[in-house]
Parts: structure tokens; C-alpha cells; sequence
């Protein structure tokens, strides 16, 4: 009874450093997008580097001469290809992403 009362009070403060952690963060990502912060940048993806099977799961590509790098496995408001190896960034694709300060906002994926 007493491990299950500790388990649920370990579950319960990891959820809360999380929502004080991200929730900020994703709020002030969703101010600067809807108020017209952003640079665009729009065209194919280029030098795209896939997260290794092994190692640090570190993506980088560029569009229209602008770097871009995350983590896929990072929590952040910011894109992060997600899901994991299945999300729509992939060398060649014809993209138009919205960003401030290397967060990548939104990204449409242009058939």
C-alpha cells in the first residue's frame, strides 16, 4: 500500500515539473506564431541528416540556405519531426517552414 501511495506521488510530481517546464515554453512558441514573429523560409530540404540508430538522435537539414538542427526525442513546443523517423522532413522534400530563433513553428510539406 505504501509503495503504491510513493509511486503515485513520484508519477504525480514528474507530471507537474513537466507542465511547469513546457507549458510556458509551448505558450510564449504559440504567441510568437500568432502574432506574426516568425521568418519564413520556403523551398526543398537540402543536406538532410537523419538521427543515427545509435548515438545522439540529432537531425540537422537546410532550406533556402537556412540551417536547422533538433532533437527528435526533445520535449518542445518546437517541431521536432515527431513521430520518430516517420514525421515529414526528408531530404528533397518541398517545404515552407515558419521560425524564430532556429524553433521551427510550423512546416507545411508541399506534394
Amino acid at each position: 500500500m505504501a509503495a503504491g501511495i510513493i509511486v503515485v506521488a513520484m508519477a504525480t510530481l514528474f507530471v507537474l515539473v513537466l507542465a511547469v517546464i513546457l507549458v510556458p515554453e509551448f505558450i510564449k512558441t504559440h504567441h510568437d506564431y500568432k502574432s506574426g514573429g516568425s521568418s519564413t523560409v520556403e523551398g526543398t530540404v537540402e543536406d538532410f541528416r537523419p538521427a543515427p540508430d545509435l548515438g545522439p538522435a540529432k537531425e540537422s537539414f537546410s532550406v533556402g540556405g537556412v540551417r536547422f538542427s533538433y532533437n527528435p526525442l526533445d520535449m518542445t513546443a518546437c517541431f521536432h519531426n515527431a513521430p520518430f523517423r516517420h514525421g515529414p522532413i526528408s531530404a528533397g522534400a518541398s517545404v515552407r517552414l515558419l521560425y524564430k530563433n532556429g524553433c521551427i513553428q510550423r512546416v507545411d510539406v508541399r506534394r
